[in-house]
């Protein structure tokens, strides 16, 4: 098996303060994307539209939480020592 050069030990940390990054983009896009319908009518009165985010009040909460979790993870494996 052929060695490489020592890898510096703060060299892999920036992955790991990037990664919570990209990931709270790509669920900021996902949440903040809204989705509605529109009901036309003869009647001016009856008709309305309703709109909401894609995943639903509820996914909203999960994803950001689960986002949270992984941010936290990723925070803790970066600031971590090793010995």
């Amino acid at each position: 098996m052929i060695e490489g050069p020592p890898r510096d030990r703060a060299s892999g940390r920036w992955v790991w303060l990037v990664l919570p990054v990209v990931l709270g983009v790509v669920v900021l896009f996902v949440t903040s994307t809204t989705v509605g319908t529109c009901y036309d009518s003869a009647d001016p009165a009856a008709t309305h539209c309703d709109s909401g985010p894609m995943l639903g009040v509820a996914g909203v909460w999960v994803a950001w939480g689960a986002w949270a979790l992984v941010a936290a993870l990723c925070v803790s494996r970066a600031v971590r020592r090793r010995s």
